[in-house]
This record gives C-alpha cells, sequence and structure tokens, in this order.
C-alpha cells in the first residue's frame, strides 16, 4: 500500500485511452457533417445569388441560355416517391404479415427469402434492370393499353413513354419493399 503511495501521478492514474479515443471518434461524425454543410453553402453561394430562390419554382432547364429551374426535378421525385410508397406499402404491409404468421413455415422461408435478396440487390443494377427489361414491358402492357383506353382523363393523357413516371415508381417501389416489409413486420 505504501509503495502504491510512491509511485508518480501518471502511475497510479493512468490514462483513460478508450475514452479518449472514443470521444475523438465520436467528435468526426459532426464536424464531417458540419464541413459538407460549409463546402455546400460555399459552393453554392454563387449561383444562389446569380439565380436567386426563383430557381426552386422555376421551370425552364436551358444551359445554353442559362435558365435553369429545378421545379420539374422536384416535382418528379415528389411524384414518384408517392407512387412508389402508394405501390409498395400494401404489398410489404402484406409480406410483413404473412412474415409475422406462426403456420406456414415453407411459405414464409420463400417470401422471406425472396425480401431479403431484393434488399442485398445493388440500386445500379436495378436501374439497368428497369431500362432494358421493366420499361419496355410496361409501356407494352401496362401505358399503352392505359393510354389509349384512358386517355381523355387528364392526369392519363398525353403520348404513352418507355421511361416515364410509373415505371420509375415500380422500379422504386420494388427497391422499397424490404425495407418497408421490415419496419412493418417490426411494428
Amino acid at each position: 500500500m505504501i509503495q502504491a503511495l510512491r509511485l508518480p501521478l501518471a502511475a497510479r492514474r493512468p490514462p483513460d485511452r478508450f475514452r479518449t479515443i472514443a470521444v475523438a471518434i465520436s467528435c468526426i461524425a459532426p464536424l464531417a457533417i458540419l464541413t459538407i454543410v460549409a463546402v455546400l453553402y460555399r459552393e453554392a453561394a454563387p449561383a444562389v445569388v446569380h439565380f436567386g430562390a426563383g430557381f426552386l419554382l422555376a421551370r425552364s432547364w436551358n444551359p445554353v441560355s442559362l435558365d435553369f429551374g429545378a421545379l420539374p426535378f422536384i416535382y418528379g421525385t415528389v411524384a414518384t416517391s408517392f407512387i412508389a410508397l402508394a405501390i409498395a406499402l400494401p404489398v410489404g404491409l402484406a409480406v410483413a404479415i404473412v412474415l409475422a404468421q406462426p403456420g406456414a413455415r415453407r411459405l414464409r422461408a420463400t417470401i422471406g427469402t425472396g425480401v431479403e435478396l431484393l434488399a442485398a440487390i445493388p440500386s445500379v443494377v436495378y436501374g439497368i434492370w428497369a431500362l432494358y427489361v421493366m420499361a419496355p414491358y410496361l409501356f407494352n402492357h401496362v401505358e399503352l393499353p392505359v393510354s389509349e383506353r384512358f386517355g381523355f382523363i387528364g392526369l392519363l393523357s398525353g403520348p404513352a413513354r418507355q421511361t416515364s413516371l410509373f415505371t420509375a415508381a415500380v422500379v422504386l417501389a420494388v427497391m422499397i419493399l424490404p425495407t418497408l416489409s421490415a419496419v412493418s413486420r417490426d411494428v
């Protein structure tokens, strides 16, 4: 006991290295976010000064005349997301209900494996599949017949296209299906 008191202070209270490292590492994430915000602000400031807030509500995009507007892109993102949720939510809830049932082990195993495999597919693969497989299929079997039969309705009017909001929404619905079913199962 007396020998322990004769030790230098550094030997009696060793530094808590783990705590120091943990605090240092936990400071990295907020610093990274602040750095990203600062760089975005610095790089976007000239464009915000030049184009103003009207950039968000303008509809045209013409790089030749330096006329830029983000409204079509914002609308496309919001519309695609809502359509994808409208498609994926009922399917995700149904999958979650099937996976939560105590019976039908084979069905649960098959559906559970399929949904987990969907979660493992990279988004680039989904995009290529959508462009070369899903877009032509939806154009020929869904969009063209709907446009021909119900084209008089405002929302469905206009020419059918292979690359459309509907195609993007269907692919996005397939992409979010594993997450929706997992969240629904946990709730």
